[in-house]
């Protein structure tokens, strides 16, 4: 895990890895879990928002982090976007298996959500009332995030909140 300060600016992944801040550079090219910490905000103090969608690699993301959180004596809530309404029964499901798959390790969540929209707008939203937000990499290599723009870089470069992206 790396930890980094928020820069001033946040520019898009293609310019990012050409001109832009070590923070930036950083959460693009590392090969392990990058958080970008901001002081301050409304969240203090209220937990994580853990952010699924899923995928095995986005429930395995979920897991490290509710360790994280469950150790460090935070709250966690579960967050999952469906994109259209008719999605939201689906979107149900996951944060269910998600809470299954963390009361068999004994970690307990204090709530669950759902934002429907775009995941990028709504999880920023969401997270502005906790002090961390836990998203998964897309899995993808450096190369390919450099032309595919990932849910989590954009969320560490539009919130206020403390961004943990998971790899």
């Amino acid at each position: 895990l790396i930890i980094m300060g928020a820069p001033s600016r946040w520019h898009s992944e293609v310019r990012s890895f050409f001109n832009a801040g070590a923070t930036q550079k950083v959460a693009m090219l590392a090969p392990c879990s990058v958080m970008v910490a901001r002081a301050g905000g409304r969240g203090n103090g209220k937990g994580h928002l853990i952010c699924t969608d899923g995928t095995k690699h986005s429930l395995d993301a979920m897991r490290r982090d509710a360790v994280l959180a469950h150790h460090s004596g935070y709250p966690i809530t579960l967050f999952c976007v469906a994109r259209q309404r008719n999605e939201v029964k689906t979107a149900e499901r996951v944060l269910e298996k998600a809470k299954e798959m963390l009361e068999k390790l004994e970690i307990g969540v204090t709530d669950t959500r759902i934002g429907i929209g775009d995941p990028r707008e709504e999880i920023v939203k969401a997270g502005q009332d906790y002090s961390v937000i836990a998203v998964a990499d897309s899995g993808k290599t450096w190369f390919h995030r450099l032309f595919v723009s990932g849910v989590a870089f954009n969320v560490m470069g539009a919130s206020n909140t403390s961004v943990l992206n998971v790899r």
